[in-house]
């Protein structure tokens, strides 16, 4: 079986479907989003999951540093990812820091990058219940990491 999947077969992953929904993540959307596939709807919802920590403080730094051009980049990201799952609320909320980022209206996004992370912290703790992440797969971006661990003797 795939690595990284909703957690159950048949009716359990409808509950857990379900019970995204009552989260306000519109699964229809999502798998629409994804061709009609669930599996493949299910493995998208485990990568949005994936690395999730390291983007919050990626945009924190970036918005402690004043640098909105990676700030911009990595929540249009967010924004595009949270809108294929079906998350509307951090999606639309996404969209409009990346506006702000793109016209260097710091001021716009210090003082609502909050808002988003907290409705982006929600999506992560629905997904989290029902979506069941498989960190021992290597994929690139954990290559990427043990590239830089130092050597030991």
């Amino acid at each position: 079986p795939p690595a990284d999947e909703v957690k159950g077969d048949g009716p359990a992953e409808d509950l857990a479907l379900k019970a995204l929904q009552d989260d306000g993540i519109d699964t229809e959307k999502g798998k629409a989003n994804c061709g009609g596939d669930e599996e493949f709807y299910r493995t998208i919802l485990a990568e949005y999951l994936k690395g999730a920590d390291e983007k919050k403080k990626d945009l924190d730094r970036f918005l402690e540093e004043n640098d909105l051009k990676n700030y911009g980049i990595l929540i249009h990201s967010l924004k595009s990812s949270s809108a294929m799952i079906g998350a509307g609320v951090p999606s639309k909320l996404a969209q409009q820091l990346e506006s702000a980022a793109g016209n260097n209206d710091i001021d716009y996004v210090k003082s609502n990058h909050s808002a988003f992370l907290k409705e982006y912290d929600n999506v992560l703790e629905a997904l989290g219940k029902v979506v069941t992440v498989d960190e021992e797969v290597s994929d690139e971006d954990d290559d990427e990491i043990l590239e830089f661990l130092p050597e030991e003797d």
